[in-house]
């Protein structure tokens, strides 16, 4: 049966030590509830970004294969589009990789 904290403390033989108690369990309680709301936002926040690392990825694989980009004006550059494609798999890696990690 369920009583209410102050009526406990009332019939208790020793009221501060079960004020003490009540008062540590409820901050026990406090805090596992912040911990738990803080790994769901920590969660959601990673889901977050290995999705739009995904999209941008696929952005700047996009970018690169379907646009004709002008030849590169110095020799000792890359192709815009070799680039583009490159960054973008990176990205698109590392999108994955933050992913497998989450799991």
């Amino acid at each position: 049966m369920l009583m209410n904290p102050l009526i406990a403390l009332a019939f208790s033989p020793s009221p501060l030590k079960s004020v003490g108690h009540y008062c540590v369990n409820l901050i026990n309680r406090h805090m596992r509830e912040k911990q738990t709301e803080e790994v769901h936002e920590t969660d959601r926040k990673i889901s977050l970004r290995w999705k739009v690392l995904q999209v941008l990825g696929a952005i700047l694989i996009g970018l690169g294969l379907l646009i004709d980009w002008p030849a590169p004006s110095e020799t000792n550059l890359p192709d815009t589009s070799s680039f583009l494609v490159i960054v973008g798999a990176l990205v698109g890696v590392a999108g994955l990789l933050l992913a497998l990690r989450r799991e």
